[in-house]
């Protein structure tokens, strides 16, 4: 335009302008998100029994937290984090895989108690861990249907517009053998207000663990439906050197954001927003 050349460009007329808030992680708890933990851990016979000192499940101690095996560390990890955003903490506690009453169970109360499976805060997690290894005989095969099952029924936090939200903590030691079955829960579980995190412990083959994670290939159900969104987090315990600090950035790292990505597609805000 200095030297007189200057000619007009044209001229953008908006017929409609749209500003999108995104809500962050932290709107939601600030806003009234309950998160709900529910575990559930392996009983099959590829953990070794209990009393080995070489087993999964051998405690060396049920409370100094340098002496604690796998399980007891993952459910340190994410339960001393989610529990203080869970209102009641109180913590439906499964296991699978094991033999009780001659028969195997794919999903039974660590408590004994399939009416009420809620255990209190990350004291009880501990205790009834412990104290369930003396009631269950280990067996197998690793199925997670009957759990997936089990977490999809608690409907009273996956009502439309409800600000609860379940995450699902199941550890293993090993391959699962209802794949199929789990890819339809889990894509079921993509549409609803739900993260599925999966400890591995151990040092057994964990192929199809990162099949369930989906970070690069989408999972698809048997009747050719994708899944809405990414709701799996695996993590193989050996690649955090034993430690309950790694363990807990490793599991709790994807969570922030499926919460967001699922009350972002369901159109839900913050209770202040």
């Amino acid at each position: 335009k200095k030297d007189g050349s200057y000619k007009n460009s044209g001229v953008l007329n908006l017929s409609e302008l749209e500003i999108e808030i995104r809500h962050t992680f932290i709107d939601y708890l600030k806003g009234g998100l309950d998160i709900n933990l529910v575990c559930a851990v392996d009983f099959t016979a590829s953990n070794g029994e209990p009393q080995l000192v070489n087993s999964l499940h051998h405690v060396r101690s049920a409370e100094d937290p340098n002496r604690f095996n796998e399980y007891q560390k993952a459910l340190q990890a994410v339960g001393e984090i989610l529990l203080y955003y869970d209102t009641d903490k109180l913590v439906p506690m499964y296991g699978f895989g094991a033999r009780l009453n001659g028969s195997v169970q794919h999903c039974f109360a660590l408590n004994g108690d399939n009416n009420a499976p809620e255990v209190y805060q990350l004291d009880g997690m501990l205790k009834t861990y412990h104290r369930s290894l003396t009631m269950a005989s280990l067996s197998g095969p690793t199925l997670f249907g009957s759990v997936y099952h089990a977490v999809l029924r608690a409907r009273e936090c996956l009502e439309e517009g409800n600000l609860g939200y379940i995450v699902l903590l199941i550890i293993t030691d090993g391959e699962i053998h209802d794949m199929r079955e789990s890819i339809n829960q889990i894509v079921a579980g993509s549409f609803l207000p739900l993260s599925i995190v999966i400890v591995g412990v151990g040092n057994a083959d964990f192929g199809n663990m990162d099949t369930l994670d989906a970070d690069d290939v989408p999972l698809v159900d048997k009747n050719g439906v994708k899944m809405q969104r990414d709701i799996v987090q695996f993590v193989p315990f050996r690649e955090c050197n034993s430690s309950i600090q790694n363990l807990r950035k490793e599991v709790l790292e994807e969570i922030p954001g499926q919460v967001e990505d699922y009350y972002r597609m369901k159109g839900i805000k913050p209770r202040f927003a």
